[in-house]
């Protein structure tokens, strides 16, 4: 789902494939959302030094500027295509070095990942998730793995 506009879905089982959902496209504003659809309020303003930002129902990660492109071998009548960003959204134990943790609560059943720009959404059960994160690079994420497990159900 690339570039899709806010409110656009994607419904899966919970025993689908460990890969739920795959966003490609660049990030504008440097920095990917991971949130329960309803809660747009909660979403944090302020990143952390290791670029990570948590409330009760998001995280917010650093990620490589949509414009932070190199320019070195452009001639002017190059145009330069922005920077895009992968994160994959997975089901299960990670497979990868995982630097970041945070549980959320998912009320609404459904998780979106996003910036101000748009959004895309997964559906899961309702309930609290911990996240587990896995980047290719600290400082300037070009790949953002996510991997949830269920901590608690909704009663």
């Amino acid at each position: 789902m690339r570039g899709s506009a806010p409110g656009s879905a994607k419904i899966v089982r919970m025993d689908a494939p460990r890969n739920l959902l795959r966003v490609e496209r660049p990030f504008w504003w440097g920095v990917v959302v991971v949130a329960d659809r309803d809660w747009a309020d909660d979403v944090p303003t302020e990143l952390s030094e290791s670029g990570f930002g948590t409330s009760e129902t998001a995280i917010a990660v650093r990620v490589r500027h949509a414009q932070d492109v190199e320019f070195d071998d452009a001639s002017p009548d190059v145009v330069v295509s922005p920077c895009e960003v992968v994160v994959t959204v997975n089901v299960g134990t990670p497979t990868s070095r995982t630097v970041f943790e945070h549980d959320v609560s998912i009320e609404s059943g459904w998780l979106t990942v996003g910036d101000a720009e748009s959004h895309d959404a997964v559906r899961v059960s309702p309930g609290r998730w911990r996240l587990s994160i896995s980047l290719d690079d600290v400082e300037f994420a070009e790949r953002v793995d996510l991997w949830l497990a269920q901590v608690e159900p909704v009663a």
